[in-house]
């Protein structure tokens, strides 16, 4: 597998749960006009996941507590009914905390892994007597799952497929820099297949950001990916892309490392997107696939 190590039948599992508790979405495009022509030399591309290769929207209705109850009935956890609003303020809370903890050793844009959350939750419902066991680490997983796919439910952006074999084929690196948690690698393998996956995306070009614990817009991710790109390919940054949604979040780390980098609005949401920012960009898509005929 290209994800992370993991048990394989769960690994399975854990896909077909995705699979299962997605839907088709159109994705919402930003109010932005494209604009810019070909970019010659480009020999690697790196994508951010959600809300460029994924149409997503969270759900804060569900966040209230639905979610979580859903979940645990779907994994016949017999929690309590009070269990589902409590979960709310210590998911908040254990959050909180350690964005706190993070930002004390000076990390300013701090991220969790979510199973770390879920482990803290849990472990506070079970002493409060509002759930029924302290859950292993396959439950977690499990939990996580099913509350992700209904508070942000994902789908793949039109042509995405397509797209990756299209540049692949064509001899381009294709790497992700992205804000993620472990089921990230799993929901692209949900919709793509392991063996696409596979094929179209170098592990070693893969930066997550829950592995790091810290977040875009930190540059060090973008860094992480272009020092791998140098080390493994002998590709200097000018001759890469990041492909992004979010002008403060992909496209001026970029920019700032010297890496050429195309904001696509096909899933940017429908408000304004700060133009300096936007202005940064090598060129604007209002739709992925037309990243093909750029490079």
């Amino acid at each position: 597998m290209w994800t992370e190590d993991r048990k394989a039948e769960l690994a399975r599992e854990l896909i077909a749960r995705i699979r299962a508790l997605s839907a088709p979405r159109r994705p919402v495009p930003a109010p932005v006009a494209a604009r810019g022509g070909r970019l010659p030399g480009i020999r690697a591309v790196f994508f951010d996941v959600y809300n460029t290769m994924l149409a997503c929207a969270f759900d804060e209705t569900r966040a209230d507590g639905r979610a979580f109850a859903q979940a645990c009935a779907a994994l016949g956890f017999a929690a309590s009914p009070a269990a589902a609003p409590r979960h709310a303020k210590l998911f908040r809370g254990a959050i909180e905390a350690e964005h706190r903890e993070s930002r004390g050793r000076g990390i300013a844009f701090p991220e969790v892994d979510i199973r770390a959350v879920w482990r803290d939750v849990l472990a506070r419902l079970h002493a409060e007597g509002l759930f029924p066991r302290r859950p292993d680490e396959d439950d977690i997983a499990r939990l996580a799952i099913e509350y992700e796919c209904r508070v942000d439910p994902a789908w793949p952006v039109p042509g995405l497929a397509d797209l990756l074999e299209d540049l692949a084929g064509r001899g381009i690196k294709l790497g992700i820099v992205s804000n993620a948690q472990f089921y990230t690698p799993l929901v692209l393998e949900a919709f793509l297949g392991d063996s696409r996956a596979r094929r179209c995306f170098d592990p070693v070009l893969c930066v997550w950001s829950y592995r790091l614990k810290e977040a875009k817009p930190s540059p060090r991710l973008a860094s992480a990916a272009l020092d791998a790109l140098r080390t493994e390919y002998g590709i200097a940054p000018e001759e890469a892309v990041m492909v992004g949604n979010s002008p403060e979040k992909d496209i001026l780390p970029a920019a700032a490392l010297g890496c050429a980098a195309v904001l696509c609005t096909a899933d940017a949401g429908p408000e304004a997107l700060e133009p300096e920012a936007c202005a940064k960009a090598a060129a604007v898509i209002g739709d992925l696939r037309d990243l093909a005929a750029i490079l």
